[in-house]
């Protein structure tokens, strides 16, 4: 019955939520990004597709240390998506976009921007009608748009003899960490949901 963060299984979600949307035509994969979110750097460059699958070449926000820094700095701070992706902004991209593979939480904070456009409806609601519910998975939100009611599980840090509790603020695994991450990473679940 204890919530804990399931990270970067939130993309799954997602991921699912732009296919059922693209089978609609709601969305096409090959749409470029700037229909959604134009003032993205290199908007026009960059699919949806390259979104999901990682080939998008826009940095990971984790991996900006002026950003990694500002997230440690202040645990409890709540970021919203425009403040992320302004961090972001135009941060050196791995590769041209359509050119290569690397995992990017910043791919799926995109993503999730394009679908709350497109849609015109917040990501968690279009998850939880469209699999959350049918699928009887009671216990799985996500955290930057849901009440996430219930025990929760703390990530700690070593030393082991002195351990300490990495949570900050109303969210798992801290404030901070989930509203960067979003749609890339903030539900949190109970194993018997994350199973089923």
């Amino acid at each position: 019955d204890t919530l804990f963060s399931v990270g970067s299984i939130s993309k799954t979600f997602v991921a699912a939520l732009a296919g059922r949307l693209a089978a609609r035509g709601t969305i096409s994969l090959d749409d470029p990004l700037a229909k959604y979110v134009p003032t993205f750097h290199d908007a026009a460059s960059i699919t949806l597709r390259q979104l999901l699958n990682h080939t998008s070449g826009v940095q990971d926000i984790f991996e900006i240390k002026a950003f990694s820094d500002a997230i440690l700095a202040n645990r409890t701070r709540a970021w919203t998506t425009e403040e992320v992706l302004a961090m972001v902004g135009s941060a050196r991209y791995a590769f041209a976009p359509g050119k290569g593979y690397r995992y990017s939480n910043t791919d799926y904070v995109l993503l999730g921007a394009a679908i709350e456009q497109a849609t015109g409806q917040p990501i968690a609601a279009l998850i939880r009608s469209e699999f959350l519910e049918p699928l009887g998975l009671t216990h799985t939100f996500l955290q930057t748009e849901e009440e996430a009611p219930g025990a929760k599980a703390h990530g700690y840090w070593t030393p082991a003899s002195v351990p300490v509790d990495q949570s900050a603020g109303t969210m798992l695994p801290f404030t901070a960490e989930a509203t960067a991450a979003g749609p890339a990473g903030a539900y949190v679940s109970t194993a018997t949901d994350l199973a089923r």
